[in-house]
């Protein structure tokens, strides 16, 4: 087999930087830095003679973001979570072949220990938020005390967020964003 058999097309080739939204021939991960000439052809490491390697040497390797700062009309900015949703739309994760809960853990480690017995109230109201900042660990009755608090007053009055469009709009807008908007935080 030759290598023109087992490698992609030039178009092809481009298209993985075109779908990353990154402009061709710079890092793949989204540092910016511009990556080298390729010496040979390498189909388990992806490479193509003569052409630019996706990654600089490590970079494959950096963790993406799996938030994005959006603003979902809190004080400040939700870190909206573009991974994974548990059925009634939490960030979730697998670690040690368990389920994570997504704003748990990013509580745990931007804050500290949650006690097992409390339960993390989302002050901007929106689920798939993991913006420390916008949560608060309270009893789970406390926790469901506010949720109907806050969906009798959501029927009451008609809510700015309802005129802006739905949390599911948030999340699609989220994911849709450029990889230069999205930030590092994982």
């Amino acid at each position: 087999m030759t290598s023109a058999q087992i490698t992609l097309s030039e178009s092809d080739h481009r298209n993985l930087w075109i779908e990353a939204g990154i402009d061709y021939g710079l890092c793949l991960c989204g540092c910016g830095e511009e990556t080298t000439i390729t010496k040979m052809t390498s189909r388990a490491k992806g490479l193509v003679k003569g052409r630019h390697s996706r990654f600089l040497t490590g970079h494959h390797r950096r963790k993406k973001s799996y938030w994005v700062e959006h603003d979902c009309g809190y004080t400040t900015p939700c870190w909206v979570w573009t991974a994974p949703l548990t059925r009634a739309g939490y960030g979730r994760f697998w670690r040690d072949e368990r389920m994570v809960l997504a704003h748990r853990w990013v509580y745990e480690q931007r804050v500290g220990p949650i006690e097992p017995t409390l339960a993390l109230d989302h002050l901007c109201l929106v689920k798939p938020c993991v913006n420390p900042a916008h949560l608060e660990p309270v009893t789970r009755e406390e926790n469901t005390r506010r949720h109907f608090a806050a969906m009798r007053e959501e029927r009451l009055i008609h809510s700015d967020r309802r005129e802006r469009g739905s949390i599911d709009d948030y999340i699609r807008e989220a994911r849709g964003l450029a990889p230069e908007r999205e930030r590092e935080h994982v």
